[in-house]
């Protein structure tokens, strides 16, 4: 009996440390494959436990460095390992389901911007470059000029791009992890993701977080002011475009639709960009309106 169960424990081990390893070699072209990777160590190390999640960590690297050298599998799996970490943290505390999104959305945030950075330091590459080759491209196929100065504040606004990726996986990993846990009866499912809600304490904090932010960039970091506040609104902007989410999820949830959920969440991501400033707008109405609330009222009676 305990030969059968070591025995699968090893092949378990192995079809882990295998498959971190496909997933790792396509990741260079598929950003869902390498978010995969930390989402897949913190359910080894939640689920099977410290000394597997070491042994497949080990493994993996070692395969890894049959393909590259170890300076570079190491500031792979750098990152890595902190977002798995920080996975790990959260579903094992007793925050709520608001504050473990929020602190993931925050750190990953940072992680994505600084591998995004490091890259671009090693690489010797600077916005301008980025600016500069864009324009070359559009200027083959438009008639038009545009000045510089756009290329160059779109590229600018690469941390908060990253950062609304960084909400998203905050989301879906954590989403992912608790059920496969509370699956496995480990740990309690992450429901309703839709009563999720800004207050205006919330909005407060983060308000005299980004201004406090914003004035703390400015002094320690040689960027211009503008590229620093929009990113910071563009930040504000994608928690409150979630609240949106959420509360718009709510209300038809609590209401019969011709649409299936599934339905109107595809329309959703077809369009997205259309919603996005309807999403924005009643992500702040409902900070001060709390239309979730009103709903429950009116159900009750």
């Amino acid at each position: 009996m305990n030969k059968s169960k070591n025995l699968n424990k090893i092949v378990n081990v192995l079809f882990y440390i295998c498959l971190i390893s496909i997933l790792t070699l396509a990741s260079s072209s598929s950003f869902i494959m390498l978010i995969t990777i930390p989402i897949l160590f913190a359910v080894i190390a939640l689920d099977k436990g410290l000394k597997d999640f070491l042994i497949v960590l080990i493994g993996s690297f070692l395969v890894g460095l049959i393909f590259e050298n170890i300076r570079s599998v190491t500031l792979f799996y750098i990152p890595i390992l902190i977002l798995s970490l920080i996975e790990i943290i959260l579903v094992k505390s007793k925050l709520s389901d608001k504050n473990q999104i929020l602190i993931n959305f925050l750190l990953a945030s940072l992680v994505f911007i600084g591998v995004y950075k490091y890259q671009m330091i090693t690489e010797g590459v600077t916005i301008a470059d980025m600016a500069k080759e864009l324009k070359e491209v559009f200027a083959e196929n438009m008639q038009y000029d545009i000045a510089d100065s756009v290329y160059e504040r779109s590229f600018a606004l690469y941390p908060s791009i990253l950062a609304a990726l960084a909400m998203v996986y905050s989301i879906f990993s954590l989403k992912i992890v608790r059920n496969y846990l509370a699956y496995k009866n480990k740990a309690v499912d992450m429901k309703n993701l839709n009563t999720i809600r800004i207050g205006k304490k919330d909005l407060t904090i983060m308000l005299i977080s980004a201004v406090v932010i914003y004035f703390l960039l400015n002094m320690f970091i040689d960027v211009p002011s503008t590229y620093i506040s929009s990113n910071l609104v563009c930040m504000v902007a994608i928690v409150l475009i979630l609240n949106g989410i959420f509360t718009y999820d709510y209300l038809n949830m609590a209401r019969s639709a011709s649409l299936t959920r599934g339905m109107r969440c595809f329309f959703i991501i077809i369009f997205f960009y259309f919603f996005m400033v309807i999403f924005l707008l009643l992500g702040i109405a409902d900070i001060f309106v709390d239309f979730r609330n009103k709903t429950r009222r009116i159900d009750a009676k």
